[in-house]
């Protein structure tokens, strides 16, 4: 970003209307960067002009790389009012355009915009292949200052990650970089980044030594909107190091500039923070004053069909893009045929003709085929599953009936029986001993049982069967955030079982394989389905390797029963993405 000096900025600001009055009747916008350059200074500092700049450029320009360039502009200001919907939507829209047109340094910007949405939302993975991107283009293209850039923004996914040490790793890449090049915001930048590190690892000191660099460069370029930024870091410091007085002169002065331009995000980051000097204060009526406007303003930037839009708006591009190198491939195919078909000449046409009937047939033929044994294989993979839930529900009935009757009756007996065994200490030791491996016997019992049909999904459904098996195998080693939304109308019991096995084969993957600390499950139920992601932050793999692995067969299975659609994202060294899409109605019903 081109940050411009504060007379020049003010002169733009005066001749703003005339400037847009005669772009508009020479019609200049398709080659006007001067215009670019402003809506893109003014995307941080006052959103609504800026957005009223690009959209009179869109609509002016017919240069279709530009209309690119606007949208992502646009795009950015629209993130920065707290519309991250319309933020994706526009930067998606850039992409296509820019793709198409081969605008490489266009193309790796945008991709570093849409990665802060990403990472922002908490789609971690999606931002990891946006900013990987990015990445590619920019080292292609040997543009030092923008690999700086993704280097400091790639950092802050290892900050979530709580991997303090390779993120400070990244920002320091990127503070040399910025060196070399001279590039005091770019310095700026990485000197913030690396306060942050600094700070979750309760390094006050130094925190706070490179916040006030990043500062001192940011009020030195007049860069109001990164200062503001830094303000609110400072205060995070202040209140880290038990000086409240100097955190709420900080969040005073990134108030300033937070509520004249309606920076939604971070006002409501400035509440929260307000919020904790208050409790620590004792001033408890301000302290939920202050956290209920916190609440408010992030309720109305985070919602479930925000984030379902940005899912889907990832899930499409990697589709189209998937599809484009099918496209690109198979017109190739089809050109090299049609020269050697031309060269035959006429006499070969007819035989082609002919070919070309022949293989139609066949196709048709094998289509059938293909669609007779894939209800075959539909039919007995609900036979397998069906099967195997009945199986297991009269298991666990055997069990818990049968089994768990007997050793609760033996134990009894025993205890019953306890005076005989008190002669002297041996006796009452041998006596302990049984009983206790009794107890053994009847809790492991009850796991097994447990597992093949858990009482919380008998009396609570699918939600309560959830909940509980997170608490059980949640631990310090494996810590297990669960999200459902929507699930106030319970669906068809055979989906729920289902879901129940498929969520129990993921954990057990990633407790068996995955080597990860942190597992995020996320369920959401609307009226068109079912929506599910299973993401942790273990080795990974290679899903080509073990695309036939026993797990993500009997995972691949079900959801193939349940007539979703499935998605697993891996590669070694990343973690695990695995999303999937089912409709709720009964599996009884005709499609």
């Amino acid at each position: 970003m081109i940050i411009l000096s504060k007379p020049y900025r003010l002169l733009i600001m005066e001749w703003l209307p005339v400037l847009i009055a005669t772009a508009l009747s020479t019609n200049v916008y398709a080659n006007n960067d001067s215009l670019k350059l402003l809506a893109d200074s003014l995307s941080i500092t006052d959103f609504n002009r800026a957005v009223k700049i690009c959209d009179e450029a869109i609509k002016n320009t017919h240069n279709e790389v530009e209309k690119a360039v606007f949208y992502r502009i646009k795009g950015k200001a629209i993130y920065f009012k707290g519309d991250f919907k319309t933020a994706a939507m526009l930067y998606s829209k850039a992409i296509n355009i820019l793709e198409s047109k081969k605008q490489k340094k266009e193309l790796g910007l945008t991709f570093i915009e849409q990665a802060k949405l990403y990472r922002k939302t908490r789609m971690l993975y999606a931002a990891e292949r946006s900013y990987e991107r990015a990445l590619n283009i920019f080292t292609e293209l040997h543009d030092t200052a923008n690999i700086a850039t993704v280097l400091n923004e790639n950092g802050v996914i290892y900050e979530y990650q709580k991997n303090y040490e390779k993120a400070i790793q990244y920002y320091t890449r990127s503070l040399q970089l910025n060196k070399i090049i001279n590039d005091t915001i770019g310095m700026a930048y990485a000197y913030n980044f690396i306060s942050g590190a600094y700070l979750l690892q309760n390094k006050i000191l130094a925190a706070e030594e490179n916040a006030l660099s990043s500062l001192n460069l940011f009020e030195a370029k007049k860069d109001s909107f990164a200062t503001s930024l830094v303000y609110t870091d400072l205060a995070k410091i202040y209140i880290s190091a038990n000086d409240p007085v100097r955190a709420k002169n900080t969040i005073a002065t990134s108030n300033m500039f937070a509520e004249k331009a309606g920076y939604l995000d971070l006002i409501s980051a400035n509440q929260l923070l307000l919020s904790e000097i208050y409790k620590k204060e004792n001033r408890f009526d301000s302290a939920l004053k202050a956290h209920e406007l916190y609440s408010k303003i992030k309720d109305s930037l985070f919602d479930s069909r925000m984030q379902k839009t940005l899912q889907e708006l990832n899930t499409k591009y990697e589709v189209a893009e998937k599809d484009r190198e099918i496209i690109e491939k198979t017109t190739s195919i089809k050109t090299k045929n049609l020269q050697l078909a031309m060269g035959f000449g006429g006499v070969l046409l007819l035989s082609l003709l002919f070919l070309t009937s022949y293989r139609s047939s066949k196709f048709k033929h094998k289509n059938q085929l293909q669609q007779t044994i894939i209800q075959q294989q539909d039919l007995s993979a609900r036979a397998i599953i069906e099967a195997e839930e009945n199986e297991r529900k009269r298991m666990s009935s055997t069990l818990h009936d049968g089994l768990g009757q007997l050793l609760s009756a033996a134990k009894m007996n025993m205890q019953a029986s306890e005076e005989k065994f008190s002669s002297n200490e041996k006796d009452r030791e041998s006596f302990a001993k049984i009983v206790s491996l009794l107890d053994d016997s009847i809790k492991e019992m009850r796991g097994v049982t447990h597992q093949m049909m858990p009482g919380a999904f008998i009396r609570f459904g699918l939600s309560g069967a959830l909940k509980s098996l997170i608490e059980k195998m949640n631990s310090d080693a494996l810590e297990i955030n669960l999200n459902i939304e929507g699930l106030n109308k319970d669906p068809d019991h055979n989906i729920q079982i289902v879901l129940y096995r498929i969520f129990q084969e993921c954990i057990n993957n990633v407790i068996k394989h995955a080597k990860a600390t942190k597992l995020y499950i996320s369920l959401m139920q609307d009226n068109n389905g079912i929506d599910v992601t299973i993401e942790d932050n273990g080795i990974g793999f290679d899903v080509n390797e073990i695309s036939d692995g026993i797990g993500l067969e009997n995972i691949r299975t079900r959801v193939n029963f349940l007539k979703g659609i499935l998605d697993i994202s891996s590669a070694k060294g990343k973690g695990t993405l695995i999303a999937f899409h089912i409709p709720t109605k009964p599996l009884n019903e005709k499609n």
